[in-house]
């Protein structure tokens, strides 16, 4: 690991540093947007299902409807065949938002230590430092260290950032 600040970091790694934690601040909204994402689909498949096209053209005169979209039935096609790709959408969105998700989780979770606890309490749950060393029975300058190397080990592990050529770095057991 880096020794020293944050902002004596090299480069690479104060860059993706800098990533992560806007990743780990923004966790909320992203649950949040996760949660909507599955109301809007379930609403809308509902709303889907519900609304049976009967036939879309009729006859006039022994001759078929030619101008698209003049019927209430074609209107109402059309209608559906918005929602879906709009649920096609929201599914797709719902996947990227559940893998960003995913991915910051698992490398949340294969953190040492305390350092997890401490990155979940800070970010996820909105604690300041003192509350997650309230928690944890730490200093507050405990739990900033800890999560400042937390930090540095998820930049690591999802940036790829090979340490040895970036900068002095601190062996691990």
């Amino acid at each position: 690991m880096w020794k020293g600040k944050k902002s004596d970091a090299p480069p690479e790694l104060r860059a993706a540093m800098v990533r992560v934690e806007k990743a780990l601040y923004s966790w909320p909204y992203w649950e949040k947007r996760r949660g909507f994402l599955v109301n809007d689909i379930k609403e809308l498949s509902q709303r889907l299902k519900e609304t049976a096209v009967p036939g879309v053209s009729h006859t006039y005169g022994g001759r078929a409807s030619s101008n698209y979209g003049d019927s209430e039935e074609e209107r109402r096609l059309m209608e559906k065949e918005k929602d879906r790709e709009r649920l096609i959408q929201l599914e797709d969105e719902q996947r990227a938002v559940c893998g960003y998700l995913k991915r910051l989780a698992d490398a949340v979770d294969v953190l040492p230590g305390d350092e997890a606890a401490i990155i979940r309490r800070h970010y996820f749950e909105g604690m300041s430092w003192s509350a997650v060393g309230n928690c944890c029975a730490a200093s507050s300058t405990y739990c900033f260290k800890h999560g400042t190397m937390a930090l540095q080990r998820l930049a690591i592990l999802l940036y790829g950032i090979d340490i040895e050529n970036v900068g002095v770095y601190e062996s691990q057991p």
